[in-house]
């Protein structure tokens, strides 16, 4: 373990170290250095050197803190030159710097290999499609989509959501409802014998829980958890090109009014939400029933609205609004007198910043509190929500529809004033036949 240990790997996707096989080749002091430290520039030279095909050149192999053991296949290309985790673990450890991309004046990256590259000059996405041509000429890689996707907690324990067509039998283990029994459905429930405490409520059901396995007969139970509401808004809109299909979730020849054009949703909903819907429009491109992969054409994030937040410089307590004051230009609070700290933050009921719609709706009516929320920001802006600027709004919008009520008025009395002086053409006074004269009589009589 004392010696040095230099050998030649040619490495390619179907070929790599995993960085537990670098680790086994350290000896015991390195190892326990490289699990204890939190420095992600720690690491160390396996003595391992692997062959660059494309380049021919050989590459140190290098057993790093902050290359991911579960993440691909465990062992990456570092380019310093253009990633800024691989530029601060070169400086420690003295790697040399190539750069691979062109880069203007300001270090910004450019559409052009570096003159340094052996595809000086190309653009890259045509340098690109030389290096995966090669690859597969010379077989030692081809091109290849990785994808990554978190896992999705689906289930819930509640009574109102989508039933899971799973049978649990103690012998087969899962086992899927049979297609002749989909779907299966809700039972219906006295909301009055439940509590809310202990098993879900399907779980109580035993006539519902309690079925033959579909596979060998013996006593079996159903799932007692339902779908969370979210799986099913991941693909509805399928349904609104064919809302009545009862076997299959929409038909292909109706689905040829797919992608979407637009997918509106909340910032919350930007990641997970359409993440999985994505993952189930691919599914549905995959088994053919839709005829793109990606679901939709473009997406607008809508911004969230946030509520004046108020906590105790005490404790750090969320006040609700009758606890503070206004007091020399400072809010403090009642109880102590102090000074408390304001921020923005989501509505929520537990730091009391919510803006009841139904009181604002009652007042100043459901178009005025929309017009307010698209006049104020743009959609896909934050949205810090203050009563007084909505009451300024408000008085506004009176006054200007007053002055317009106004000039509107004043108009019409000139045009019809107009109209029993002079002739004009009749679409100003209100007559059909556009493009022709009128007399005097005939403009009196349709103003009247």
């Amino acid at each position: 373990h004392t010696h040095k240990r230099t050998h030649t790997r040619n490495l390619s996707h179907s070929h790599t170290l995993s960085l537990c096989i670098l680790l086994h080749l350290l000896n015991d002091a390195e190892k326990q250095a490289l699990e204890k430290s939190n420095d992600l520039t720690a690491g160390f030279d396996t003595g391992l050197r692997a062959l660059n095909n494309t380049t021919g050149e050989e590459v140190p192999v290098f057993a790093a803190n902050y290359v991911l053991a579960d993440y691909g296949t465990g062992a990456v290309m570092g380019v310093p030159a253009h990633n800024e985790m691989d530029r601060q673990f070169a400086e420690v450890h003295g790697l040399p710097f190539k750069l691979v991309v062109s880069v203007n004046g300001d270090g910004e990256e450019l559409d052009t290999m570096a003159s340094t590259s052996r595809f000086a000059g190309l653009t890259c996405s045509a340098a690109r499609a030389q290096v995966e041509a090669s690859a597969e000429t010379n077989g030692y890689g081809r091109h290849a989509v990785q994808f990554h996707l978190r896992d999705w907690l689906v289930s819930r324990q509640r009574y109102w959501g989508t039933p899971i067509p799973i049978v649990h039998c103690s012998s087969c283990g899962p086992v899927c409802v049979p297609d002749e029994q989909l779907p299966v459905e809700l039972p219906p429930v006295d909301a009055s014998g439940f509590t809310g405490r202990g098993p879900s409520v399907l779980a109580q059901l035993s006539d519902w829980c309690n079925v033959p396995c579909p596979s060998c007969g013996s006593p079996a139970k159903r799932e007692t958890d339902t779908m969370d509401t979210f799986v099913d808004s991941a693909w509805y809109y399928l349904r609104y090109l064919d809302p009545k299909n009862n076997a299959a979730p929409c038909g292909v020849d109706k689905a040829k009014g797919l992608p979407v054009d637009l997918y509106i949703g909340g910032v919350e909903h930007a990641i997970l939400h359409l993440l999985y819907a994505r993952f189930i429009g691919s599914f549905l491109h995959t088994i053919g029933i839709t005829p793109e992969p990606e679901p939709f054409k473009q997406l607008l994030t809508q911004g969230m609205v946030h509520g004046q937040t108020y906590q105790s410089s005490v404790n750090g307590k969320f006040l609700k609004p009758d606890e503070i004051a206004e007091c020399e230009g400072k809010t403090v609070e009642l109880a102590t007198g102090l000074p408390v700290t304001t921020s923005w933050a989501k509505m929520s009921k537990s730091k009391y910043n919510g803006v009841d719609p139904e009181e604002i709706v009652a007042t100043f009516g459901a178009d005025t509190a929309r017009l307010f929320v698209l006049f104020k920001v743009s959609t896909c802006v934050t949205n810090c929500w203050q009563s007084i600027h909505f009451f300024c709004f408000f008085f506004v919008l009176v006054v200007c529809s007053c002055i317009l009520f106004v000039v509107h008025c004043r108009l019409h009395r000139m045009l019809c004033w107009i109209g029993t002086q002079t002739q004009f053409r009749g679409y100003l006074g209100g007559c059909s036949g556009y493009g022709r004269w009128h007399s005097k009589r005939e403009l009196q009589a349709s103003t009247l």
